[in-house]
């Protein structure tokens, strides 16, 4: 379930973005595979006053990328 943050001017819904410890717990990694796919530009990322956040469909792109499907029997 996502965070999610209500503009109170707008009344608009606004997914949370996510701090390189929620987000590598979002994907079951650890900061430091996440800060080597940021390097490599493998995921999506903002960079506010120097601190890296991620947008939790970014993180929703990286799974679907590595997902493989099962061989029907």
């Amino acid at each position: 379930m996502h965070r999610q943050f209500v503009r109170p001017s707008e009344r608009e819904v606004v997914p949370a973005l996510l701090d390189i410890d929620a987000a590598a717990v979002y994907l079951a990694t650890t900061t430091r595979h996440l800060r080597r796919l940021v390097q490599e530009r493998r995921v999506g990322f903002v960079k506010l006053g120097g601190k890296l956040r991620f947008r939790p469909e970014d993180l929703d792109g990286i799974i679907a990328a590595g997902a493989v499907e099962g061989r029907a029997r």
